[in-house]
């Protein structure tokens, strides 16, 4: 079916063109890297073996946390958090609140890295959070994320830069949505092997219409979290409050209750067993208010169950054990703002339904991933004839095996410096950059389309190939014992990579049979 007339469409298809190529190959490595971040967490337990896996919260906390609060300045039990880290330990943070050197209000207090198994105090810190040492994680998975977040530009530019593609992409789903004029039919569409060019377009077109809906999802949830503390708090502070942003800051978190008077201390484990109960999975964060005191109140927060799209926060009285109120992202009651806000984390990271939902996620972003890419090639080739857009082929092959390639690198520099104990998180990036200069030197080397495709093909199999050898060759545990203790996750990430090369290998093949013209061309089919 047809929504516009055929002269509206020959403009919507320059907006649509224009949109994904101005910024699409930027794009293009946004959607790649937010489809690998997808399993973030599994990455980090895969690049660090044998950690990240334990459930921290199974072993009582009450005498620990207790224990603890003795030795803690009094002015830092305002709060405590306490959350798990991928790398299996438990972090307690007891803290306040006052103002740092820049004049700006911080979290300041004593933090504890604990064994999640034996709750025995692996490290100790004391001051401002700005000042501690960053959380132990996985170097791989903090380079990948950061990339997708904010390009690792200083915030808050990378943001902007991020948020700016996310409107890219919204405009470029909605115009491609316009412009499917069979778009039940093409849902449909048979790749024509007659020729590379018309493959492609009818590849760009399967995986484009199936993808539109997520596309949007994924652009406006993008811009959200890059535009909403870095514009959007900013702008309503102004507008409500004369610029005024802690104002606005005490409606979206309110702040806690001041209590000096002690009180009863509830079963921290008993409210956290009943929390568990409730929302069918275990916390990943507890938070407590005025511990000891009557105003004394316990957070218990669940990433979504599976079958759930959004997360849960149950609030109890910390005195008596008595659960209070589900408690809303935004302020103190359930509102419409607090529910589309708890949505949107869910329905960008794709995980409320597990791995299965991680899974669909990490597709279909693969799939958005080759209609960005696609779709620019096509613009290109389309113009192949004129000067100006002659060198903008070779940028998006470079670009569409580059990302991929690039990203394999930072895995090359990660381990290697993982298994000496070396600073894994600049050896990371080092391998992003020595292999980003590598393909930029190729580049200029081999002009010809055909063939720098073919080396980067061949680059990126070998690449994948090689990396979980990589990980076992530096201190990684082999498959026996992957079995042994039923580490199915990482076993499964080492097929991924496999499964990936051996992909790689029949696409390579698959490309050199098909026919192609001597000056293919792609016009505007005619109606």
């Amino acid at each position: 079916m047809s929504f516009v007339a055929k002269a509206p469409t020959q403009r919507l298809l320059a907006v649509h063109g224009w949109s994904g190529t101005v910024l699409g190959l930027f794009l293009y490595l946004i959607v790649v890297t937010g489809a690998v971040a997808v399993f973030a967490v599994e990455i980090g337990a895969w690049s660090k073996p044998g950690e990240g896996r334990q459930a921290v919260f199974e072993r009582p906390l009450d005498p620990t946390i207790a224990e603890l609060s003795e030795s803690v300045p009094e002015e830092y039990m305002d709060e405590v958090q306490i959350f798990g880290l991928n790398t299996g330990e438990l972090m307690v943070f007891f803290h306040g609140h006052t103002e740092n050197e820049q004049g700006t209000i911080e979290d300041i207090g004593v933090r504890y890295l604990l064994d999640h198994e034996t709750h025995e105090v692996i490290k100790r810190e004391e001051g401002f959070r700005s000042e501690m040492e960053d959380l132990p994680r996985s170097e791989l998975m903090d380079f990948i994320v950061t990339l997708h977040i904010n390009l690792h530009a200083p915030n808050p530019w990378g943001l902007y830069m991020t948020g700016i593609l996310g409107f890219v992409m919204v405009i470029a789903t909605v115009s491609g949505l316009i412009l499917h004029r069979h778009i039940i039919t093409d849902l449909f569409v048979s790749p024509r092997l007659s020729s590379r060019l018309l493959n492609s377009r009818d590849r760009h077109i399967l995986a484009g219409t199936w993808s539109l809906p997520f596309g949007f999802i994924l652009a406006f949830t993008g811009a959200f979290f890059s535009f909403a503390t870095t514009i959007g708090v900013p702008v309503i502070a102004f507008a409500a409050f004369g610029g005024d942003t802690e104002r606005l800051l005490e409606i979206i978190e309110p702040p806690a209750i001041v209590a000096e008077a002690p009180g009863q201390v509830a079963s921290i484990d008993s409210i956290i067993a009943d929390s568990s109960e409730r929302a069918g999975i275990a916390p990943n964060f507890v938070g407590l208010v005025d511990y000891g005191t009557e105003a004394f109140s316990v957070r218990v927060n669940h990433l979504p169950r599976d079958g759930a799209i959004s997360a849960v926060a149950n609030l109890y009285d910390g005195s008596t054990g008595n659960f209070l109120r589900i408690a809303p992202l935004i302020g103190n009651e359930p509102s419409s703002s607090a529910t589309v806000a708890s949505l949107m984390g869910p329905l960008h990271f794709g995980n409320f339904g597990g791995i299965i939902s991680k899974l669909v996620w990490g597709a279909l972003g693969v799939a958005l991933a080759y209609v960005t890419l696609s779709g620019l090639q096509l613009w290109v080739r389309r113009r192949i004839d004129e000067p100006a857009w002659a060198w903008m082929n070779n940028a998006v092959i470079l670009t569409g095996y580059g990302v991929p390639i690039t990203m394999l690198g930072a895995a090359f520099g990660y381990f290697p410096a993982f298994g000496i104990g070396a600073d894994a998180g600049q050896w990371t990036a080092f391998g992003f950059l020595a292999s980003s200069a590598a393909l930029l030197a190729i580049g200029c080397l081999i002009r010809k389309a055909d063939r720098l495709t073919a080396v980067l093909q061949w680059t990126m199999i070998i690449g994948l190939a090689r990396t979980p050898g990589l990980r076992l060759a530096f201190g990684g545990d082999n498959w026996l014992e992957l079995m042994q203790r039923q580490d199915v996750l990482t076993l499964a990430i080492d097929l991924v990579f496999w499964m990936g090369a051996g992909w790689g290998v029949v696409s390579a093949l698959k490309l050199q049979l098909l026919p192609r013209k001597s000056a293919e061309t792609l016009s505007v089919p005619a109606e």
